[in-house]
């Protein structure tokens, strides 16, 4: 199952916290859209620098 996983978030970072182990053992690559339809910006729930700061095994050297 090495395909592409889409994912269209909204204040879901407890959740992601939970998920992105298994999105990362299961899919070559990973999509991530974190916005806020209401007030049409990023979120600023720390979504993104949860998933920027995430350990991940392909860049690790």
């Amino acid at each position: 199952m090495n395909h592409c996983h889409i994912s269209i978030m909204c204040n879901e970072l407890p959740f992601l916290k939970y998920k992105l182990p298994f999105l990362y053992n299961h899919f070559k690559q990973l999509i991530f859209v974190d916005y806020d339809i209401f007030d049409k910006c990023n979120l600023n729930d720390g979504t993104i620098e949860y998933i920027e700061n995430f350990n991940d095994i392909d860049t690790i050297k």
